[in-house]
C-alpha cells in the first residue's frame, strides 16, 4: 500500500480527508511514518525475489482533487517509486477508480507503468502514453466476473485498440482487483485473447 492509503487506514479515511485540510502537519507526520513503512515493505519484497507493486486506493480522484493529490499524494509516490527503483526494479503504481483529472500527476510519479480502472485508455494514451507504460482496464466485475468469453475478448480487442501501440508500451490487465468468485475460465479467456490479438504489429478486427 502507498503511504496515502497506509495513512488513511491508521486514522480512518474521514478523518485523513479532513486533517488535510485543518491539520496538515499531523497529516504529513503520519505519511512520514507511513512512508517508512512502504519504504520497508519494498526492501523486503525484493529481498526474496519479488515485484512490489505500489497500489493507492484511497488517493483516488473520486476522494482527491489535483491540487490534494500533488500536495499529500504525489511526494510520497515518488518517493515509493525511488525505493523501488532503488532495488533495481520497475515501478508499478496503480490507483483504483476514477483517475481522469490525476493522469499527468500520477505520470509524475515517474513510475515505469500506469495501471489503470475506470479510465478510457485511448485517453491515458493521448495524455501521458509518451511518458509511460499503461496497464489495464477490462472490467473486474461487470466482465470477468459476469461475462461471456465472447464479451471477454470483445473488451481485450477494445483495450488494445485504444492502447495497444502506446509509445511506452502496454500490459493487458484487468482494471482492478479480480474478484474472488470470478470463474477460472473467464481469466484464461482474457489471457487467451490477449494471445491471440496482442501481437505487433497489431491486427484488430473491425
Amino acid at each position: 500500500a502507498a503511504p496515502f492509503t497506509t495513512a488513511a487506514g491508521l486514522r480512518g479515511t474521514d478523518i485523513l480527508a479532513r486533517d488535510l485540510r485543518r491539520n496538515p502537519d499531523l497529516a504529513f507526520e503520519l505519511l512520514d511514518r507511513s512512508l517508512v513503512v512502504a519504504q520497508r515493505f519494498v526492501e523486503a519484497c525484493a529481498g526474496v525475489g519479488g515485484v512490489p507493486v505500489i497500489v493507492d486506493p484511497v488517493a483516488t480522484g473520486s476522494v482527491l482533487s489535483e491540487e490534494l493529490f500533488r500536495t499529500f499524494a504525489l511526494p510520497y509516490l515518488a518517493r515509493t517509486v525511488d525505493a523501488i527503483h532503488a532495488q533495481g526494479l520497475p515501478a508499478v503504481v496503480h490507483v483504483c477508480g476514477k483517475t481522469h483529472r490525476l493522469l499527468e500527476a500520477l505520470a509524475d510519479t515517474g513510475g515505469d507503468v500506469l495501471s489503470l480502472d475506470v479510465v478510457d485508455l485511448a485517453e491515458a494514451r493521448a495524455r501521458v502514453g509518451g511518458r509511460v507504460g499503461l496497464m489495464g482496464n477490462v472490467r473486474p466485475s461487470q466482465t470477468l466476473l459476469e461475462g461471456t468469453p465472447q464479451q471477454i475478448e470483445a473488451e481485450v480487442i477494445d483495450c488494445l485498440r485504444k492502447a495497444g501501440d502506446n509509445p511506452h508500451g502496454f500490459i493487458l490487465a484487468s482494471g482492478c482487483e479480480v474478484p474472488l468468485n470470478t470463474p477460472f475460465e473467464s481469466v484464461t479467456a482474457m489471457v487467451e485473447a490477449g494471445e491471440k490479438w496482442g501481437k505487433l504489429p497489431l491486427a484488430l478486427p473491425q
